[in-house]
């Protein structure tokens, strides 16, 4: 009985003391950290300093800051600094790194972290490409960057040391993703007549060959084909193809498939792709100044004919298509409104500019072609040029540009190039469609390079002139930012 009596004594005093407790407790907030200033992605070339100033914001005010910091590219320290001040190393390979910014508070051990990522790039990277041709026909890149504020063209004869080919035709771009370098770049393919390397891909990031098609990359090496591109089509799919003396070759994987082989000579050029992505070409023939479309030749066990998927054999005549002679093909334009696939060409005459639509059912074969547009111009010849930008024409000749919608087309006066800077001799818009790129070429001037170059924005006309800067051009490419708009690729125009 007493031990029960004590314990009860006990249990007393301890609730007394609970119920006298005033609940007099010092709970101190944890500081959270949040850190600003650091974008999602950076474009860097080799070499190039790489700054990044951060700001912090807390949840507690006037909290002392006791920070270790940690900045890692593909999981290796770059800096132990809370802003980031470095340059990229010279030896550093191109492509996407992936980075991490860590703070470490010393005195809880929490950490906070913000992820990016950094691309590094050769010197040629998102800028403007030209090919441009020497007096004696040799083949020079000038190259604009849009990235580090320099505003000079800078001259390459070879592409990280493959020189390029004699007597330029042509630049292919196509923007989209390269795994191996784990973002989205354009690939660039240089297309040259002559020389050892006439075609050379490559891409904006590295600025290094992944491919060099020439003579060698046909399958067939005992048949004796010569590879000579003049012209270099993408379909819509994106698969290359190439038109070498007049004749069409299909290209995969870095072989060339045989010349597409027909029942009469044709010398093909100026080549339209199917816009539903059917797999057929309008092609103008030089030999009868028509165009047709081939596509390849599928099996007919009752005539005996084999067909083969990789040469585009089959020639299909357009109905009531009119002859060219007298005509300079200086522009087309792919649409497609089912059944048809149509394909508008755009030449020059003494008559002026005119526009003509031909047609083609994949479905059924049919075929036809509609009356050409004439639009009066004077001036108009074989040197003029026509581009195509959103749903607008517009047309080069001499120093001046015109502009025409492609709906009832009419011709309005667009802007004039100065006078001193010679012809317009290529054109192009820039990846977003914001300005029209335009090369010209002053055969009279006294400076070794002849060529100038007008940037022109297509809203205001505002015109940025860089005169005797290039050779004379022959192809514009513009990788000065992806075609969508994504924000971290080139400028955005």
């Amino acid at each position: 009985m007493k031990s029960i009596y004590l314990l009860c004594i006990m249990l007393g005093v301890l609730f007394c003391r609970c119920a006298e407790d005033k609940g007099n407790y010092d709970y101190t907030p944890v500081d959270e950290l949040t850190i600003t200033g650091i974008d999602g992605t950076y474009t860097k070339i080799v070499g190039d300093s790489l700054k990044i100033p951060v700001t912090f914001e807390h949840t507690v005010q006037g909290e002392n800051e006791n920070y270790e910091y940690l900045w890692e590219m593909d999981g290796k320290k770059i800096a132990d600094t809370r802003d980031l001040g470095i340059l990229t190393p010279s030896d550093m390979s191109f492509g996407n790194k992936t980075c991490r910014y860590t703070v470490i508070d010393k005195d809880n051990g929490m950490k906070y972290y913000k992820n990016f990522a950094v691309n590094i790039v050769s010197p040629f990277n998102w800028g403007y490409y030209l090919l441009t041709e020497r007096e004696d026909h040799s083949s020079v890149i000038s190259y604009f960057s849009v990235m580090d504020g320099n505003d000079k063209f800078i001259q390459t004869t070879s592409i990280s040391g493959v020189e390029l080919g004699d007597m330029p035709r042509s630049l292919a771009g196509k923007f989209g993703h390269i795994s191996a370098l784990k973002d989205y770049f354009w690939t660039i393919t240089s297309v040259t007549s002559g020389g050892e390397n006439p075609v050379i891909i490559t891409e904006n990031a590295t600025f290094i060959p992944n491919n060099i098609v020439n003579t060698s990359c046909f399958v067939d090496q005992e048949s004796g084909y010569v590879f000579a591109p003049e012209f270099a089509p993408l379909n819509r799919q994106g698969n290359q193809f190439f038109i070498s003396q007049g004749k069409f070759i299909s290209y995969n994987k870095g072989l060339l498939y045989r010349p597409a082989k027909h029942g009469k000579d044709y010398y093909w050029s100026d080549p339209v792709w199917s816009q539903a992505g059917y797999p057929h070409m309008f092609v103008f023939d030089k030999l009868s100044q028509k165009y047709y479309t081939i596509q390849s030749q599928p099996n007919v066990p009752e005539e005996g004919i084999v067909g083969d998927s990789y040469a585009y054999d089959k020639v299909v005549v357009i109905t009531d298509c009119p002859s060219f002679e007298g005509h300079t093909i200086i522009g087309t334009m792919a649409e497609y409104a089912a059944p048809w696939d149509d394909a508008t060409i755009v030449t020059a005459s003494s008559n002026g500019i005119s526009l003509i639509k031909i047609s083609y059912a994949y479905s059924t074969g049919e075929s036809k072609c509609g009356s050409p547009v004439v639009l009066p111009l004077a001036g108009v010849d074989s040197d003029s040029k026509a581009l195509l930008v959103g749903k607008d024409w517009y047309f080069a000749v001499g120093n001046k540009i015109y502009t025409s919608p492609v709906l009832l087309p009419t011709l309005a006066d667009f802007v004039t190039i100065p006078e001193d800077c010679g012809k317009i001799v290529s054109m192009n818009s820039s990846a977003m469609q914001s300005l029209l790129v335009v090369a010209t070429y002053n055969e009279k001037s006294s400076e070794e390079l002849k060529g100038s170059v007008i940037f022109i924005d297509m809203q205001t006309k505002k015109q940025t002139v860089y005169k005797n800067v290039i050779h004379k051009c022959v192809s514009i490419l513009s990788c000065n930012a992806d075609p969508y708009g994504w924000e971290g690729y080139g400028d955005g125009k």
